[in-house]
């Protein structure tokens, strides 16, 4: 037992290497750019890497598979993928794979499409366009098909105006996934419970890290405990807890596999007392010890 929290104590040495890519890299010939558009190949992100620019993938034609964060998706075509900047991620595909990926910076997927305008679709937006089947709307996606064929065609000879153009198609791009993927997302929803959701939500995102209590939310929203849990059970299907405690979980995972701390740190900086009251939280979260959750993490990545 001893030698076992002695190991607890080293740093975790073992942490994964993940290249971050910029857009630059991706537009040699048109410095400056914000877009660039290219073919899917077989060796198209297919090892692990992030970058700090938008993707959209779009699979034509046959299959693979997708790790994003911590989620795998199964692309069977026709499929779309959006990745947000900063997002691990790697993708297999099948010899027959067919499409194209669009890559653009935050002045095309500006903050308003998150904020305002989009507002009723925002329900977890990031997470539910990470992945869109189109294999039930069909339609769709052959506008969006129908869109990257204009935009392949202008981005050959650009001038100011296919500029524009092409930005503004990328957004059409964007306006369709979201709304393929808003089957599921109370559109429309606009009272005082989503409002309610809403800022609970953004509130877990800036505070989970020290603070974890419903009540500190319940104050913050001028909302009861009882009120908090009936919303985040209508549009979430948990508590306000669960939802909490499932963010810091995704952090933990995260600190672990590309962080090179101790776990006495990665309990200072999530807000534990000490690290025996962040390895109680892993146990009773997870059922494993710190050393067995990085392994199982770690393993998801590479396999």
């Amino acid at each position: 037992m001893k030698q076992m929290h002695n190991s607890m104590n080293k740093h975790y040495t073992d942490i994964m290497k993940v290249q971050t890519n910029t857009l630059k890299e991706f537009i040699k010939d048109n410095k400056g750019e914000s877009f660039t558009i290219e073919n899917i190949g077989l060796n198209s992100a297919s090892t692990l890497h992030r970058h700090d620019f938008y993707q959209i993938i779009i699979l034509r034609e046959g299959h693979g598979v997708h790790l994003i964060d911590f989620e795998h998706y199964e692309m069977n075509a026709p499929c779309v993928c959006l990745v947000f900047p900063q997002q691990i991620h790697k993708m297999t595909l099948s010899d027959d794979a067919q499409g194209e990926i669009i890559m653009f910076d935050d002045t095309i997927f500006c903050s308003a499409i998150l904020a305002n305008e989009l507002k009723e679709y925002n329900v977890d937006l990031q997470k539910r366009i990470n992945f869109v089947d189109f294999k039930d709307n069909l339609s769709s996606f052959e506008d969006i098909h129908s869109v990257v064929g204009h935009i392949k065609s202008m981005q050959i000879d650009l001038n100011v105006i296919r500029r524009m153009q092409i930005k503004f198609f990328i957004k059409i791009i964007i306006f369709k996934i979201i709304g393929a993927a808003s089957n599921h997302a109370f559109v429309g929803t606009k009272n005082r419970e989503f409002d309610i959701y809403m800022d609970f939500r953004r509130l877990v995102d800036e505070e989970f890290e020290q603070n974890r209590k419903v009540e500190f939310y319940c104050e913050k929203l001028n909302v009861s405990a009882k009120k908090l849990n009936s919303v985040c059970k209508q549009y979430a299907h948990n508590t306000a807890l669960y939802i909490i405690h499932e963010r810091l979980s995704t952090e933990i995972k995260k600190i672990f596999v590309f962080d090179d701390i101790s776990l006495k740190e990665i309990a200072y900086k999530l807000g534990f007392d000490s690290q025996s009251a962040l390895n109680k939280y892993i146990a009773s979260k997870f059922g494993q010890t710190p050393s067995e959750l990085k392994r199982e993490v770690m393993n998801s990545f590479e396999s």
